[in-house]
């Protein structure tokens, strides 16, 4: 969680550098483990409003998704989880914005280090 509220202060925030960080939070984890676990922590920074759910466009504008957070999560767990064998899509299928509020949980994460 701490990570990808420092990676946000930097840039959007893609599934793939999630994923990464909750395989090597737990390296003896399988792999549905971590997909699930990436899901979840997704969900956990969106929900509070820490990051908003998006995608960034072809002109590099961030683009928020509209759903709600359920619908979201589902489209997401569609490209990640049941379409993961296509590794050319599902790492940036979705990007992690933050907001006001993640910015300034963030930088109070990054004062306590």
């Amino acid at each position: 969680r701490e990570s990808t509220l420092m990676h946000g202060l930097v840039d959007w925030v893609a599934l793939d550098r999630i994923h990464s960080d909750v395989g090597q939070s737990n390296p003896r984890a399988t792999l549905p483990q971590i997909r699930e676990d990436t899901l979840d922590l997704v969900r956990s920074l969106v929900e509070p409003r820490l990051f908003e759910l998006g995608e960034v466009t072809d002109t590099e504008v961030f683009s928020p998704w509209t759903e709600s957070l359920d619908q979201a999560m589902e489209k997401l767990r569609h490209t990640y989880v049941e379409n993961f064998a296509a590794e050319e899509v599902w790492p940036w299928c979705c990007r992690l914005n933050l907001t006001p509020e993640g910015e300034r949980r963030a930088q109070s994460t990054q004062q306590d280090q």
